[in-house]
C-alpha cells in the first residue's frame, strides 16, 4: 500500500514539475509585458497631465455658446429697435 502512495506522490510531482515548466515561459513573458507597460505609462504620465489641464477649458466652451447665443440675441433686438427708430426719425423728418 505505501508504494503504491509513493508512486502515486512521485507521478503528482513529476506532473506537477512538468506543468510548472511550461507555464514559466508564459508567466515571465507577462511579467516582461507588465512592466514594458509600467514604463512606458511613466513616461506618458506627465503628457497625459498636461493634456487634461489643456482641455479642462473645453468643457466651458459650452458655457461661451449659450453666452453668445443671448448676447446675438440682444444684439439683434437692439438693431431692430435701432431701425425703428431711424424709420420714425425719417418720417419726422
Amino acid at each position: 500500500m505505501e508504494d503504491r502512495v509513493l508512486l502515486a506522490w512521485g507521478i503528482f510531482l513529476a506532473v506537477a514539475y512538468a506543468l510548472t515548466m511550461a507555464v514559466l515561459p508564459i508567466l515571465f513573458g507577462v511579467i516582461r509585458a507588465a512592466n514594458g507597460i509600467a514604463r512606458n505609462a511613466a513616461r506618458t504620465l506627465p503628457g497625459a497631465k498636461g493634456i487634461s489641464a489643456n482641455t479642462k477649458c473645453l468643457a466651458d466652451l459650452g458655457k461661451t455658446a449659450v453666452t453668445g447665443g443671448a448676447i446675438l440675441n440682444t444684439a439683434q433686438a437692439m438693431v431692430a429697435g435701432a431701425s425703428s427708430i431711424a424709420s420714425r426719425l425719417r418720417k419726422a423728418v
